[in-house]
């Protein structure tokens, strides 16, 4: 009985002001659902929240890319004396993978920070989480010296609603293709997004909905490329107004991109917005081998007729894609949090 009346806690390493993009989203929706169900939130003031909480059943703490701050050191010691059990997430490893480009003063100082960050953390966690078992898997053969720690995957998921379903299209119009989330990761996938926006610009519109700013400084963006930026709310009265029949993931394969998750893929599902993409192993996982909208992005023909099938099988494909939506809420997440305390 006694521990059922201990609350768990969402810890928020970043400042949401200060990223953007998918880890917004995610620890955003994370944000909603640990709200929806009474528990605690630290995301601000943190010393004085640490010291102010209760004694807590789980604290689940979304750290940040490169490294944590001297508050968040402080406050989850003192949380740490608090709780039944610390789960952390890492979010990337991407520093671990690539540690040639981290080179130069300022980059090695952010390769110190990162790799002491995740040592405190892993110290800190009584369990680890990632968005792939593999990318756990590589992350402690990359840091043997770090204490050893049990690890799961909890990738993104859905914010998915009946309210986000999507209606018809209306075939008298061109129809649209769409982009969505960063360009500025190198594997971002948007420069063969413009790419295949001038060969199919006579077929179909094509929209970028980015919150970077210098995509027309980086790029030759033909006249077919409408690039915005708007708020999460109103992205499916966007697809609905657009006429937008498929979505684009041109992220390339590559062995860091097959053990980390797109968390636009989530959106896309979210949406109810049938999406081309490479068959990434985690993809395969989500959506299953045979789904039908696999693509080779170097082979226009494919793209082609993928593009259409998105579109003439549109029912088959919604359905598929509420399905799974529906599996992978984060509701759903927070239950598998919560109950690794079981």
């Amino acid at each position: 009985m006694k521990s059922k009346t201990r609350k768990n806690m969402l810890y928020i390493v970043p400042n949401l002001k200060k990223i953007n993009g998918g880890p917004v989203s995610r620890i955003s929706d994370f944000k909603r659902v640990f709200k929806a169900h009474g528990e605690l939130i630290i995301e601000k003031k943190k010393i004085l929240n640490a010291f102010r909480s209760p004694q807590l059943n789980i604290i689940y703490v979304e750290s940040a890319s490169n490294r944590i701050g001297f508050a968040d050191v402080l406050s989850l010691l003192i949380l740490k004396l608090k709780c039944r059990k610390v789960i952390v997430f890492i979010r990337d490893i991407y520093i671990e993978l690539f540690p040639s480009e981290y080179k130069g003063f300022r980059k090695s100082i952010t390769k110190y920070f990162n790799k002491a960050s995740n040592f405190f953390l892993s110290l800190m966690a009584d369990e680890m989480a990632f968005p792939t078992s593999k990318m756990g898997e590589v992350f402690f053969k990359k840091n043997s010296v770090f204490p050893k720690r049990k690890y799961f995957s909890l990738p993104p998921a859905t914010s998915f609603s009946d309210d986000f379903a999507s209606t018809d299209l209306d075939y008298n119009k061109k129809l649209g293709v769409l982009f969505l989330g960063g360009t500025k990761y190198v594997n971002s996938g948007i420069d063969k997004f413009i790419e295949l926006s001038i060969k199919l610009g006579s077929n179909y519109n094509f929209f970028v909905l980015t919150p970077d700013k210098d995509l027309n400084e980086r790029f030759d963006i033909p006249d077919s490329v409408k690039i915005q930026h708007i708020n999460r709310e109103v992205i499916v009265d966007f697809i609905l107004k657009n006429n937008i029949c498929a979505a684009y993931h041109t992220r390339p394969r590559n062995f860091y991109d097959d053990i980390t998750f797109p968390i636009k893929v989530l959106d896309f599902l979210s949406f109810q917005i049938p999406f081309l993409t490479e068959k990434h192993a985690p993809l395969k996982e989500l959506m299953s081998k045979d789904y039908e909208l696999y693509v080779d992005w170097d082979n226009l023909d494919d793209v082609i007729q993928k593009t259409e099938h998105a579109t003439i099988s549109r029912e088959r494909h919604l359905k598929l894609l509420n399905e799974i939506a529906d599996k992978n809420t984060y509701e759903n997440r927070y239950i598998e949090i919560i109950q690794r305390n079981k």
